[in-house]
């Protein structure tokens, strides 16, 4: 809870943060490396008279997620399916950290060990970019950043901190910070996927669109030059034209009188000059609509999706919009799986850390919270994991399926209203709070109206006949039914 952990070093802001840069900076004072003038001194003055000030210093508790870059994380060659790194023996994660964040961290000093990188990953970036100038503003970044990478080892079940160019541990061997039952703290969310012995990463959209993409840009290339290649022109017999003569020809203003030296006294123009016939465009060479057939089975996606208005049919727009949410319905699968194994890792951590004291303080004083050993917690005794929670995008067809089976439901017996209520909610996308709607003894809403009409209808009598006085004496005011605390009251038609 104490520890600094370099993944939330950017997302959350508190006294451990500010208590490891006072830690480096006493560090330094101790050691002569700050002398009077440095400003590292004067915030050391600053941060300490603000520590002392503040009556509570309070340390977060909670589970954290961090989105490392998909470059970041480097997997072992040996692993054979991406999910789950099956086949993997060691998966690293790589940072970029200055080295003052190095030694707040992990308590170590790599200033003259660890090689430098620039912002963009190039090593040494001083020596190969002697011109840069953007680090020298900053006394973290002045020598570079370090390479730093943490390394879970599944053979050994232990977690590595190396840095490129530093012979030692930057921190000594251990457990990871958190147990999971895969191991791996590093959940992947992939699309495409496949299985092949030499390929692990699937291919992406963009790179199975890259080669209709490029036929795409020649077919329109050769339109272009098509174009260009008509314009017009014209041919004459060599030095047939002097070149005044040319040059009158090409750039001659409109409604120009030319006086050529080629033409010879009653000579016709077209005895000297002649135009060169053109060669029409054929539109069948250059047409895309196939390409465009490729991509929409690639990516399983219509014309319309790409911004393109077709002249299809309405029958042909609906069995296209079909295919495309077959195709979209494994992606949100995929979706699905990986949200599930967040929630059984996340529900796995938490039974693991969170202790009862802490969920009270955030949940409430009546919060229970199971305390469970480490074999409970793995078979998940107490972990329910709503599947397909996640939602479809497909709505049109989920609200239609719902009215086609609702009527049928409602005849059935021993349906429990309260599921019904939240499948009907889920399909129609509200976030309407259903414990808050739910009073268990109370009667629905019509069934309350129908009681409220008839009970005054037998208190008003026959008709013709004057209510029966319920009020004080002398009065023909009739009592209204008193109404329980929560409960609707009807006048009339309309409910209140």
């Amino acid at each position: 809870q104490m520890g600094r952990s370099p993944e939330v070093n950017s997302r959350i802001n508190d006294v451990t943060t500010q208590l490891a840069r006072l830690q480096r900076y006493a560090g330094e004072l101790v050691k002569g490396e700050l002398d009077g003038d440095s400003y590292e001194l004067e915030e050391l003055k600053l941060m300490l008279q603000g520590l002392m000030n503040e009556p509570l210093m309070v340390v977060r508790e909670g589970l954290m997620f961090d989105f490392p870059e998909s470059d970041a994380v480097i997997i072992d060659p040996l692993a054979h399916q991406l999910r789950g790194f099956v086949g993997a023996r060691w998966v690293a994660h790589k940072m970029y950290l200055s080295r003052a964040e190095v030694q707040e961290i992990y308590q170590k000093d790599v200033s003259g060990e660890a090689i430098s990188y620039d912002v963009h990953g190039a090593a040494e970036y001083r020596k190969a970019r002697p011109t840069i100038q953007n680090f020298d503003d900053d006394k973290n970044l002045k020598d570079g950043l370090v390479l730093v990478y943490e390394v879970y080892d599944k053979p050994s079940g232990l977690v590595y901190v190396v840095a490129d160019g530093v012979d030692d541990f930057l921190q000594e061997p251990g457990p990871p910070p958190v147990k999971l039952e895969t191991f791996w703290p590093i959940l992947a969310l992939t699309f495409n996927d496949h299985e092949h012995k030499n390929q692990l990463y699937p291919r992406s959209d963009v790179s199975l669109l890259a080669p209709m993409q490029s036929e795409y840009n020649r077919a329109r290339q050769g339109l272009r030059e098509h174009r260009r290649a008509n314009r017009p022109k014209y041919a004459t017999a060599a030095g047939m034209l002097e070149d005044a003569d040319r040059a009158k020809l090409e750039l001659h203003p409109a409604n120009a009188v030319l006086e050529l030296q080629a033409l010879a006294a009653g000579q016709k123009v077209t005895d000297v000059l002649q135009p060169v016939p053109m060669i029409g465009i054929d539109p069948n060479l250059y047409e895309v609509k196939t390409i465009f057939d490729d991509i929409q089975l690639v990516v399983g996606a219509q014309e319309s999706s790409f911004g393109g208005v077709s002249k299809a049919t309405a029958t042909e727009t609906s069995i296209a919009e079909s295919a495309r949410m077959s195709s979209m319905g494994a992606n949100v699968d995929e979706l699905d799986s990986f949200m599930t194994e967040i929630a059984r890792s996340s529900g796995q951590v938490l039974l693991q850390e969170m202790g009862l004291d802490e969920v009270k303080r955030i949940a409430g004083v009546g919060a229970v919270w199971p305390e469970l050993s480490m074999q409970d917690i793995q078979e998940e005794i107490y972990l329910e994991i709503e599947a397909g929670s996640t939602g479809k995008p497909n709505k049109a067809a989920e609200l239609a399926n719902i009215e086609r089976i609702l009527p049928f439901l409602l005849q059935i017996p021993n349906i429990e209203p309260t599921w019904l209520l939240k499948e009907v909610l889920k399909r129609m996308d509200d976030k309407m709070d259903i414990d808050r709607a739910i009073n268990n003894g109370m009667m629905s809403i019509a069934a309350q109206n129908a009681a409220q009409q008839a009970m005054m209808t037998a208190q008003a009598g026959p008709p013709g006949q004057e209510p029966e006085a319920q009020g004080p004496r002398g009065s023909n005011k009739v009592a209204e039914p008193q109404q329980p605390e929560g409960s609707t009251a009807s006048f009339g038609q309309d409910t209140y």
